[in-house]
């Protein structure tokens, strides 16, 4: 009887007010799982696995021992490219180009990407990889025959655009997420979760899937 009145006391603060507040990660060897709720009912959500991550955010809400995650994100928003091209005339028989590349998501240098041009016949006929801050700076012979410029990092789109080499350029670029490897969960999905105990400093919950068990939800401070 005991239990089953521990059990009421600690559900109360839950169904009485409707809310869940706090960060609740779940880790498991190459996968990570992390729940946002806020005090406007509003979530942040992030999975991540060796196979992509997923992401999003919108408004929660509880009834009937279940978690309900509502997405709002919009991925249209958030997975386009980012460009800015500054052309210098040169009288040099060479051009330089110079980049600078930036993760979407996370606004960090795109360290070691793919930078190179390609002419009509499929042929690398410059490259070169990021730095560590973003950068890369590479030179080549002056041309009016147009090339194609390709910036390629794994779990983004690749960026393409035709140029033709007769003046310096730089390159301001922000890379988008692949949708192959990383999922902006977009309006109108719902993630649910069963509720078996909630506490202080932890939740346990369960998706629904038939192979799926309730696991436990660590809350950060």
């Amino acid at each position: 009887m005991s239990k089953y009145i521990l059990f009421f006391l600690v559900m109360i603060p839950l169904f009485s007010y409707g809310q869940l507040k706090g960060k609740y990660c779940y880790d498991f060897g190459f996968f990570s799982e992390c729940l946002i709720l806020k005090n406007d009912f509003s979530f942040k959500y992030y999975s991540g696995s060796c196979d992509g991550t997923q992401q999003g955010f919108g408004h929660y809400s509880l009834s009937n021992n279940e978690l309900i995650l509502i997405f709002e994100s919009d991925s249209k928003k958030s997975t386009n490219d980012h460009v800015q091209i500054i052309e210098i005339p040169t009288s040099r028989d060479s051009i330089k180009f110079s980049c600078k590349v930036i993760c979407e998501k996370t606004k960090e240098p795109a360290s070691f990407a793919n930078v190179f041009f390609k002419n009509d016949n499929d042929t690398i006929i410059a490259g070169q990889i990021t730095e560590i801050d973003g950068s890369c700076l590479l030179s080549m012979p002056k041309s009016e025959k147009e090339l194609t410029l390709n910036v390629s990092l794994l779990g983004f789109k690749t960026f393409s655009m035709q140029i033709i080499p007769d003046v310096d350029f730089h390159l301001s670029l922000t890379l988008a997420l692949d949708g192959t490897f990383n999922q902006i969960l977009e309006s109108g999905d719902t993630l649910t979760y069963k509720i078996k105990q909630i506490k202080k400093r932890r939740i346990k919950l369960k998706k629904p899937y038939n192979y799926s068990k309730f696991e436990t939800y660590k809350r950060h401070l």
